[in-house]
This record gives C-alpha cells, sequence and structure tokens, in this order.
C-alpha cells in the first residue's frame, strides 16, 4: 500500500514560503553551484520549490518525525544532498508533482556529484496538484540505486541521461518506517 500524507494548511502555507525564499536565495547569488545544475528554470520557480518541501514534509511525518523541527526552514542555501537525518541515514526526497510518475530518479545535470551528494535513502514522493498531499511511492538505499539504476535513452519520457529506478523495484515505505522505529533510541520495551 502507497501511504498517502495530507499535508496541513499551515505546512502548506510555510512550504510555498520556503519555495519563495529559495527563489529569491538563487536570484541573490547564494545558490551558485545549484544554479548552474539548475533545469527547466526550476531556479525560478517557486511553485516547483514548494512541491519539493511538501513531498520532504510527507516524508517526514511518515517516519515520526516533527516536520517543524526536523527540517530546515531557516536556510535557503545549497544542502549537503539530504533533507534531513534518521537513526539509519540521511535522506534526499526526490519529489515531482507529475501524477503519472513511476520513477525515482537522479537527474542527468547532478550525475557528476552522485557520490558526494547522494544521501544514504532515497525517496519517491508524488505530490498532488494542490500541493495538499503526497503519495509515498517507495524508497531505495543509494548502494541499490546504484546496483538497479538505468539510464534513460532518447525514447524515454524522462531527459536522455538520467538515470531512474521503476516505483516496481522501490521498497515499501512501510519497510524504512519499521527500520527507524527499531534503530530509534527513544524507542520504549514494547513499543
Amino acid at each position: 500500500m502507497t501511504p498517502r500524507i495530507d499535508i496541513s494548511d499551515e505546512m502548506l502555507r510555510q512550504s510555498e514560503a520556503f519555495g519563495r525564499a529559495v527563489v529569491a536565495s538563487y536570484a541573490a547569488g547564494a545558490k551558485a553551484r545549484s544554479k548552474r545544475m539548475a533545469m527547466h528554470d526550476i531556479d525560478k520557480d517557486p511553485r516547483m520549490q514548494a512541491v519539493g518541501r511538501v513531498g520532504e514534509v510527507a516524508a517526514a511525518i511518515y517516519l515520526g518525525l516533527d516536520p517543524r523541527a526536523d527540517l530546515d526552514w531557516g536556510s535557503v542555501a545549497t544542502d549537503a544532498g539530504s533533507d534531513f537525518s534518521l537513526p539509519v541515514g540521511s535522506v534526499d526526497v526526490k519529489a515531482t508533482n507529475h501524477s503519472r510518475a513511476r520513477r525515482l530518479i537522479w537527474p542527468v545535470n547532478k550525475r557528476a556529484i552522485f557520490e558526494e551528494a547522494c544521501a544514504d535513502i532515497l525517496i519517491l514522493a508524488v505530490v498532488a496538484p494542490d500541493l495538499r498531499s503526497a503519495e509515498l511511492r517507495g524508497w531505495l538505499l543509494r548502494e541499490d540505486f546504484t546496483k538497479m539504476r538505468k539510464t534513460a535513452g532518447p525514447a524515454d519520457a524522462l531527459m536522455q541521461g538520467t538515470w531512474y529506478v521503476d516505483q516496481d523495484h522501490l521498497m515499501r515505505l512501510a519497510v524504512l518506517r519499521q527500520w527507524v522505529h527499531n534503530a530509534s533510541p527513544h524507542k520504549q520495551e514494547g513499543t
């Protein structure tokens, strides 16, 4: 079963404000490296920045985190390759607003930095058009993504050269949530 996480009005407003702040940061020159790798004018699109943040919020909620405390809302500079941390590793949520998306991707424009920038865990989140919910379609460890990835060719819907793994080969989010629960230092006996 694919978890669908509803986004509160507060988190939606905060995500939209974050998207605007990220775009302003690009415009001010604070994200020069990221801007050089930006595709499809994402550096100028506050809505797409909000889509990414909504995916991160949904994943954090599902995994038992408090997105207000566990996501970095103050810094809009380039992240170090992860969106948040869990007791089992760092997480990068790959969010899209394409409702028919079925692939966890690593964009062609970021292939050169995969080894240095890829988090331990990658999650595919598909955000609703109104940004009020997100489906968490699956996840993989970085090592598994590396072993299983395919490269988009000229006939693919993705940009040629993009690495991807189809969602049918992803792990269910319930497995990750259980792993996090078992590894949590705050886990109590009997829970």
